[in-house]
């Protein structure tokens, strides 16, 4: 959740249904600018075409068959070692 504390995101946190967690939303900020570098662009891009039709399940279903899900504990930071295994798509 360290990531959801950082001042320029805007996120809403809300207690999961069926679980005894939260999950968090993460929302679009105004006024903020990213300066992506061609390769880091072209990886985004992936990222949303891979993605764009998946609803919340199938997202959650996804990354919890990544080794950065299965190899982490809850509630820890996931290292960025874990980048290396990352399924290609």
């Amino acid at each position: 959740y360290k990531i959801a504390t950082l001042n320029f995101l805007n996120v809403k946190e809300e207690q999961c249904v069926n679980f005894d967690n939260t999950k968090l939303h993460f929302l679009p900020c105004e006024n903020v600018t990213i300066n992506l570098t061609s390769e880091e662009h072209c990886i985004a891009d992936k990222v949303i075409c891979k993605f764009k039709d998946f609803n919340t399940e199938e997202i959650v279903t996804y990354m919890h068959q990544e080794d950065a899900y299965k190899n982490t504990t809850d509630g820890d930071i996931i290292t960025f070692d874990y980048t290396k295994t990352i399924k290609e798509f």
